[in-house]
């Protein structure tokens, strides 16, 4: 996890920290990283982004500091308020390639699964069913692809691969 948070300090680097000295309880890299990692969850609040933050608050400590916990939802509210969005949406966008890019050695792990409760019993429609490129090193996945119903993996991991590209 630790190439994780190099990842996302080198990516968010130029994005600037505009809060007030006595505002600064909760590290920017914190703040970041929480509200990143919720978006990508679907947060769409400054409630779900804290609500996210409690849930993973465990996992979140592998590699932040959380000495003071998770900041509160007004916290994020303020945070958001100040930050510039279109140097954010830049440093994400590097964020996002910078984790794409493979490195000589690393693991891409494929694997498909059935989604639960996708069958339509209604419809009569077969349940989903999705294969997965996933990053073995940061633990995400980097492409998936809804798989045909009269069709199987293996046939389905060429337009993975492109996808991947």
């Amino acid at each position: 996890m630790e190439i994780f948070r190099e990842i996302v300090e080198e990516s968010f680097s130029e994005l600037k920290d505009h809060r007030r000295p006595e505002g600064q309880r909760h590290p920017f890299i914190n703040l970041i990283v929480i509200c990143v990692c919720a978006v990508i969850a679907n947060a769409e609040s400054e409630k779900d982004i804290y609500e996210y933050g409690k849930a993973k608050q465990e996992w979140l400590g592998i590699f932040l500091d959380l000495k003071y916990g998770i900041p509160s939802e007004s916290t994020f509210k303020r945070f958001l308020g100040v930050i510039n969005s279109e140097q954010l949406e830049k440093c994400f966008i590097e964020f996002t390639k910078r984790l794409s890019v493979s490195k000589q050695g690393e693991h891409i792990a494929i694997d498909g699964k059935t989604l639960r409760s996708s069958y339509d019993h209604t419809k009569e429609q077969s349940a989903i069913h999705m294969l997965s490129a996933l990053a073995t090193e940061y633990g995400i996945t980097l492409a998936q692809i809804k798989i045909n119903d009269k069709s199987n993996e293996i046939t389905a991991i060429p337009g993975l691969i492109d996808r991947l590209h």
